[in-house]
């Protein structure tokens, strides 16, 4: 059941969104309309709105004002409530209209159609009383109008119909007096006069006949024609000219209301006859359309082509005027609609605040990628964007307000419950190239789904899904629709499953499924093909395309995509992306070159910034308490100290960055810390390894307690070491790790269908002395033997940490500390190994040089690895205990 029952409705000209809201803002307040909680501003017919109220006492408290004053921003609005819809015009003929609807609602409506329609009426009236009349009258006007004369009009030719007889009565006469003609003025007061014609009856009837022609030939009358088109009336002094229609007395007056028509006013046969010329000679037009794909044809001869166009029209006799083929938001290209065969009802918005049952989707992803019936697609500087893609589009504009986009998401799920669409996907609203705040973005657009959803009876509409470009705008609207939404919506979010091609973001703003049309009207039909062929011909010689490889646009970032977003839209480009992942962009001649210009500065760019991410690494500090190595743009941003918008994660969180304190800070995650490592020429600096100074070779830093890396390491040390950590070092060995590193690859290209290198953490008791001497030179299988040698002579390394706490292998030092490597190991391929072996035994007897890389205590249960090859172990962390 609506929750609306009682609707009133009101008579005004076309309201905006932001004139809508606060008309309903005013019947919402009682104590400015006497009314309270109602709909939202309706249009249910031309200049006709309607608002419905939860309670009746609130509808009758609006009726009983009737009058509402309230002041919009283009002056002030004065409605007249009434409890019915007002009136309804019928078209009965060409000449008749039938209106129907309340007594009072009519005679404003007729009286509003009389305004645009040529009346003229004839009321005798006597002078003494006509004197009257006309003092009150210019009184009045002086009063209101001082600035307008008024005076009274001579009746019209009388001195001309005198000479004209008097004319014809001396040539009549000739010196005889055959006929007279005498003037008598009306004595009942009217304004008329009487003509007498006395005399012979051959020269009184040539008089009489001579008076009826004059009367027959200078009587005013109006004729109407109607125009087949809207844009007839604004092309018509065009249209007159390029029929030959000679310059009369008759008056040619062109109007669109009711209906496209010319109005002839003048003489009577003059009317008469003009109005068969121009009938005949309109009748005998071709009209035709011409559709040139991509809106760059309007945009052309709306400028430079302004010129080639007219003089198209000169040489083949023709009009040619633009024809808009896209309708304005509300409605939907028809031909793609699927209605749904049948639905379900579902529970709505009550006023206990029970809501639709709805599933709200919060996506990263390409809009062009989703399977719903309906796509919104935002019109960006009045150009449209949208994809070619199946499904129905939906073309909508907004405003840089958020009551504007929060009004636009109410109109868009009315929209789709009205036409039976089931699911409907739209982006971030006014986000991203619009220039809104996403969190205020955000707000407005889940705002205005929940208010869409609670004053719309939703039998239809189950699925709204929030399709979003990157996980900044993906975490601002979880966050804040967590906190708007109740248990009863379902809201799930869903990050991208795989990753999208960079181009797919201009496909969502290319308008290639865009289309421009003209009509052409012309004299003939050749006239008209001639014309429209040659207009074609003007249009393919301004055109071009240039394709991209999909290499040269795997690098583009998010800024890069809205860059060229925004010239698609601001040049009216065609992009397509065929299967292959290459792009071809076609369109006006500048257009294309500057997006060339464009890819080619991105790409010279792009090499700049690969050139420095091989040299120099920014990190910044994951939620997991790791290092993350920033994307190559924001590493090359903060080494330009080029940080004024911000930069991105590899998540395509937004940050903001103090380089001084080398801290960002996100809306969504808070703060973190930044860092800088620069490469040297032959090694590449692991993440979590701290900058080192030139011709440093070798630094040990001392773990803090409360960083996330001391944390890790003590967790993994004490699930099976129950000892006191007193202190965690990393070792930053880039000789050892170079080496340990060379190996890794070695081992990974070497057993590459086998598992790889099998990189391990594994730990190494050892001793004060012996510690100084691994950290400098690494480990050394050739001092096996001075613990234990059981499966072989080479380096070992324990799987438990409690293993490696034994003091037989860490034996305490002095001051009773013990000491632990952490390592990292490549374990390899490996095998049961055996005491006196000095190297891992063959894969295979009959290839002895091809080894395994380690040996094992136990193959099925390895609780210790050991490894022949000095290169194949790195001490990462050095752990102090007791």
């Amino acid at each position: 059941m609506n929750a609306y029952q009682y609707p009133l409705f009101f008579e005004a000209r076309d309201l905006t969104d932001r004139e809508k809201r606060k008309i309903w803002r005013h019947f919402q307040r009682r104590r400015d309309s006497g009314g309270g909680e109602c709909s939202v501003i309706e249009k249910v017919e031309d200049d006709v709105y309607k608002v419905s109220f939860q309670e009746s006492q609130d509808q009758q408290r609006v009726l009983q004002r009737k009058t509402h004053t309230i002041s919009l921003p283009g002056g002030v609005l004065r409605l007249t409530i009434r409890e019915t819809s007002l009136s309804q015009v019928y078209k009965e003929s060409d000449y008749a209209v039938v209106v129907v609807g309340e007594t009072e609602a009519v005679k404003e409506k007729i009286a509003i159609l009389e305004k645009f329609l040529p009346i003229q009426k004839e009321l005798p009236v006597v002078e003494r009383k006509f004197k009257l009349v006309e003092d009150e009258f210019k009184q009045e006007m002086s009063t209101r109008y001082p600035d307008v004369k008024v005076s009274r009009a001579v009746p019209p030719d009388l001195t001309r119909v005198k000479e004209m007889l008097q004319k014809a009565k001396n040539e009549a006469n000739r010196g005889e007096f055959r006929v007279d003609v005498r003037f008598i003025s009306s004595s009942s007061g009217t304004p008329t006069t009487q003509v007498q014609l006395v005399g012979y009856t051959e020269q009184v009837n040539k008089l009489k006949d001579l008076l009826h022609d004059y009367q027959t030939n200078q009587i005013l009358t109006q004729e109407v024609i109607n125009l087949q088109f809207p844009e007839m009336v604004d092309y018509f002094d065009k249209i007159l000219k390029m029929v030959g229609m000679k310059q009369t007395k008759v008056i040619l007056k062109v109007s669109h209301f009711p209906n496209p028509f010319v109005l002839l006013s003048g003489p009577l046969h003059l009317v008469k006859e003009t109005q068969q010329a121009l009938s005949s000679a309109l009748a005998s037009l071709t009209l035709d359309t011409l559709v040139l794909d991509g809106p760059g044809a309007q945009r052309y001869f709306q400028g430079d082509g302004k010129v080639s166009k007219e003089l198209v029209e000169s040489s083949f006799l023709v009009l040619i005027w633009q024809q808009d083929v896209y309708s304005k938001f509300g409605t939907i290209n028809q031909g793609s609609i699927n209605r749904p065969s049948s639905c379900t009802p579902r529970s709505h918005f009550n006023a206990l605040g029970e809501m639709n049952k709805m599933n709200l989707e919060i996506k990263i992803c390409s809009l062009e990628d989703e399977q719903v019936n309906v796509l919104v697609a935002p019109m960006l500087n009045q150009q449209l964007a949208s994809t070619n893609i199946g499904t129905s589009l939906l073309h909508v504009r907004g405003e840089n307000d958020a009551g504007a986009v929060e009004q636009l998401v109410c109109d868009i799920i009315k929209c789709c419950e009205d036409n039976g669409f089931t699911s409907v996907a739209m982006p971030a609203i006014r986000a991203g190239a619009g220039g809104m705040d996403p969190v205020v973005v955000a707000g407005a657009i889940l705002r205005g789904i929940k208010v869409g959803t609670s004053s719309t009876i939703l039998h239809r509409l189950a699925t709204i899904r929030l399709v979003l470009r990157n996980m900044d705008l993906f975490l601002t609207f979880k966050h804040q629709a967590m906190q708007m939404f109740s248990p009863l919506t379902q809201v799930s979010q869903q990050l991208p499953r795989v990753q999208q091609s960079p181009v797919s973001g201009i496909l969502n703003t290319s308008i290639a499924g865009q289309q421009s049309a003209f009509q052409f009207l012309g004299l003939s039909r050749k006239n008209v093909d001639d014309a429209m062929e040659r207009f074609s011909e003007l249009y393919d010689t301004q055109c071009s395309n240039h394709n991209f490889n999909k290499e040269d646009l795997m690098d583009l970032t998010t800024e890069d995509v809205l860059g060229l977003q925004q010239l698609v839209e601001s040049e009216g480009l065609c992009v397509q992306l065929d299967p292959s992942g290459n792009l071809t962009v076609s369109g006006l001649k500048d257009g294309v070159s500057k997006m060339v210009m464009l890819m080619h500065d991105i790409f010279m760019r792009t090499k700049e910034e690969n050139n420095l991410y091989t040299r120099v690494a920014w990190c910044i500090m994951g939620q997991n308490g790791n290092w993350e190595r920033l994307p190559k743009t924001s590493n090359y941003k903060l080494e330009k100290q080029d940080i004024k918008g911000g930069i991105q994660d590899a998540r395509g969180v937004l940050w903001q960055v103090d380089l001084k304190e080398r801290k960002g800070t996100s809306h969504a995650l808070g703060q973190s810390i930044l860092k800088r490592v620069e490469h040297l020429d032959d090694f590449t600096f692991p993440l979590y390894w701290d900058s080192m100074a030139p011709g440093e070779v070798m630094k040990v830093v001392t773990l803090q307690p409360h960083s996330q890396e001391y944390k890790t390491v003590e967790r993994d040390f004490k699930q099976t070491a129950h000892k006191k950590i007193r202190k965690i070092e990393r070792l930053q060995n880039i000789h050892l790790r170079r080496a340990y590193e060379a190996q890794k690859k070695q081992l990974s290209d070497k057993n590459k269908n086998q598992g790889g290198e099998g990189e391990k953490l594994l730990y190494h008791g050892t001793t004060r002395e012996s510690s100084d001497s691994i950290m400098k030179t690494g480990f050394n299988r050739r001092f096996a033997g001075q613990n234990a040698t059981a499966y072989g002579k080479g380096t070992y390394f324990a799987v438990k940490a409690s293993y490696s706490a034994s003091t037989t292998y860490s034996r305490p030092a002095a001051d009773g500390f013990q000491r632990m490597f952490l390592a990292k190991v490549l374990t390899g391929m490996f095998t049961q190994g055996q005491q006196g072996m000095k190297v891992p035994p063959p894969l295979d007897d009959r290839q002895p040089s091809s080894r395994y890389d380690s040996v094992v205590d136990n193959i099925s249960s390895p609780g210790m690895f050991i490894v022949f090859h000095d290169d194949q172990a790195y001490p990462d962390y050095l752990i102090t205990f007791n």
